[in-house]
């Protein structure tokens, strides 16, 4: 395998922002800056057209982000400001992902990575009936316009009774002659009719980001969110992104599941989030959180690791180069919620730095959000004398007889096993780090008598220690 070329991270400074943020958050395996399709070009020489400012390409998910930088007016005239501001920052910028999203349905091989449109998108989009598409508008400069006027944070409010093009048409068609009067720096549903859009201020998108920084966390609060405001009969009103975000990360339902408020069983409300709802929860429960999930990014640099190794060509080990087999087994990992990652990391960490340097040693952990998802973990001290390729090859070895074992075992509620192994010794670093994907739904022909052969030969799992432990997201 060739390397691959470097992604594009942004023209203009909020898009190289934005891409800066996604790529933490998404990591870069799954996330694309300035994606173009062939539209218009007739020949080698012309450039695509780009298709958005970052897309986000992830199993089924797909995130097609649009991110406009435009000064906000200063006429004396606020009710002009906000129409005009609205009109080339909002309204055009949701154009762009709606025409997006029509592209990539009907045209979702002509996806280039590059303006030349030399470089196909090496992801697969999933198929139309099958994807779940979520619009994301970011719009920058509007937040010190906003706090000027209504203090607080500077984000947008929401108030989802405001339609279409009543957020800036003041003179709407009709027989009145009266001038509607808008309300600045309010955002409610753009276009029923081609699905809903979040919009996301330079305030708001920095909050929600860093807050929910995994694609598990920020996909499910994004559909979450748009369930909830767009129940029929319901309209909901809210200072800001921030406080419906605080009730949500606040709120667990009977599955344990962030929330928004339960249906009250009524035909129609008005519901209003409290003012303030995010200042009381980033000086309370977020601080006790964020110190908590520290040991998380252990999880997060392996991944990065991986795919920076895997894209340049520098993996140490692997019986399978291919972009879809290490998409795969990184995508087992990368599902993880921030909590699940700090309840994995946690053992993984431990493994790590306190693993004996003479023998193997191993650990297991099942997906907490994940079921039939289990992860292997492997400590494996280098002996004298060995090359890196015969060390590798040799813990790569342990490693698929273990899970060989590991599926023999626990065939009836393992579906799936990844295998994380590094060396042993306590001197594991993130740079030792090899991924290993074994399939286990099904047998193979001989496969299973391999395996009992295995567990036979070397003892794996004759006799093992199942222990299960509880995870407070926010700990006192």
């Amino acid at each position: 395998m060739t390397p691959i070329p470097p992604r594009s991270a942004g023209t203009t400074a909020g898009e190289r922002y934005l891409a800066q943020l996604c790529h933490r958050s998404f990591l870069s395996l799954w996330n694309y800056s300035n994606p173009y399709t062939d539209e218009g070009k007739k020949t080698p020489a012309n450039v695509g057209k780009e298709l958005c400012d970052q897309l986000v390409i992830f199993g089924n998910h797909v995130i097609i982000f649009s991110d406009k930088d435009w000064a906000y007016p200063t006429t004396e005239d606020e009710q002009v400001n906000w129409s005009r501001y609205f009109k080339k920052a909002i309204w055009k910028s949701a154009g762009q992902i709606w025409g997006a999203e029509n592209w990539l349905k009907r045209f979702p091989n002509r996806i280039y990575e590059d303006a030349a449109c030399q470089r196909p998108l090496r992801a697969a989009l999933p198929p139309t009936t099958m994807m779940k598409v979520h619009r994301v508008l970011v719009t920058h400069r509007v937040s010190a316009a906003c706090q000027a006027v209504y203090e607080g944070m500077g984000s947008l409010i929401v108030d989802t009774s405001l339609v279409g093009e009543a957020h800036f048409q003041r003179h709407p068609e009709g027989p009145t002659t009266q001038p509607r009067e808008l309300e600045p720096f309010t955002v409610g549903h753009l276009d029923p009719a081609r699905g809903y859009v979040h919009v996301f201020d330079d305030a708001s998108l920095i909050t929600v980001l860093r807050t929910l920084d995994t694609i598990t966390d920020f996909v499910q609060y994004l559909e979450r969110k748009e369930a909830y405001l767009l129940k029929p009969g319901r309209t909901v009103w809210a200072a800001g992104e921030e406080d419906l975000l605080a009730y949500y990360l606040r709120h667990t339902d009977a599955q344990d599941e962030h929330c928004f408020p339960a249906d009250s069983g009524q035909a129609t409300t008005d519901e209003e989030f409290e003012e303030g709802g995010w200042a009381l929860f980033a000086g309370e429960e977020l601080p006790r959180k964020l110190a908590s999930d520290q040991v998380s990014y252990t999880w997060d640099r392996i991944i990065e690791f991986v795919t920076q190794h895997f894209e340049s060509n520098t993996l140490h080990y692997a019986t399978d180069y291919s972009y879809e087999a290490h998409e795969k087994a990184l995508r087992f990992l990368a599902q993880e919620p921030r909590l699940s990652r700090r309840m994995l990391a946690r053992p993984l960490a431990d493994l790590m730095t306190n693993s004996p340097a003479t023998n193997p040693l191993m650990r297991m952990a099942d997906s907490p959000s994940h079921p039939g998802v289990r992860f292997v973990f492997l400590a494996y001290p280098r002996q004298p004398g060995l090359t890196d390729e015969q060390y590798r090859q040799q813990r790569y070895a342990y490693m698929e007889s273990y899970c060989r074992v590991v599926k023999l075992v626990f065939f009836d509620c393992v579906d799936h096993l990844v295998g994380i192994s590094f060396a042993g010794g306590g001197r594991a670093q993130i740079g030792n780090v090899d991924l290993f994907y074994y399939p286990a739904q099904e047998w193979a022909p001989k496969e299973h008598e391999l395996a009992v052969a295995i567990q036979q030969k070397t003892g794996f799992l004759k006799n093992y220690k199942q222990s299960t432990r509880q995870e407070d997201e926010y700990p006192d």
